[in-house]
C-alpha cells in the first residue's frame, strides 16, 4: 500500500481524489476541442485566399485526448513562413498563439472550481 494511505478513510479520500482529476481531466479535454472549432474558423479568416483551397482545407478533429488543426494543403507551410522569393503571410500562429492563451485561462478557470 502506498505510503501515507494506511487507513480505509485514506483509501476513500485517494479514490475521491483521482476521480476528481479524471473528471478535470475530461474537461480539460472538452475545452481544447471546443476551443479548436473556434481556432479553426479564426485560421480560415486569416488564410489568404487566391484559388481558396487552402482556406476550404483547414481541417479540425477531435483526438481522445484533445483535438488536432491542420491545413492539408501542401504548400501551406510556404504561405506560412513564407519563402526566398515570397513574404511570410502568417494564418495559423496567429489563431493558434491567441487560442492556447484562451485555452490555458479557460482550463486553469475549471481546475479551480
Amino acid at each position: 500500500m502506498a505510503q501515507g494511505y494506511r487507513k480505509a478513510g485514506d483509501w476513500d479520500k485517494l479514490q475521491r481524489r483521482l476521480a476528481q482529476i479524471i473528471a478535470g481531466a475530461s474537461k480539460s479535454v472538452r475545452i481544447i476541442q471546443d476551443r479548436s472549432d473556434i481556432m479553426r474558423d479564426e485560421m480560415k479568416s486569416w488564410a489568404p485566399v487566391l484559388t481558396g483551397y487552402m482556406r476550404d482545407h483547414i481541417t479540425k478533429r477531435n483526438l481522445p485526448d484533445g483535438a488536432e488543426v491542420e491545413s492539408e494543403a501542401g504548400y501551406s507551410g510556404f504561405v506560412e513562413f513564407g519563402t526566398s522569393r515570397q513574404a511570410d503571410q502568417p494564418f495559423f500562429r496567429p489563431p493558434l498563439y491567441h487560442n492556447w492563451e484562451i485555452i490555458k485561462k479557460m482550463i486553469a478557470s475549471s481546475v479551480r472550481k
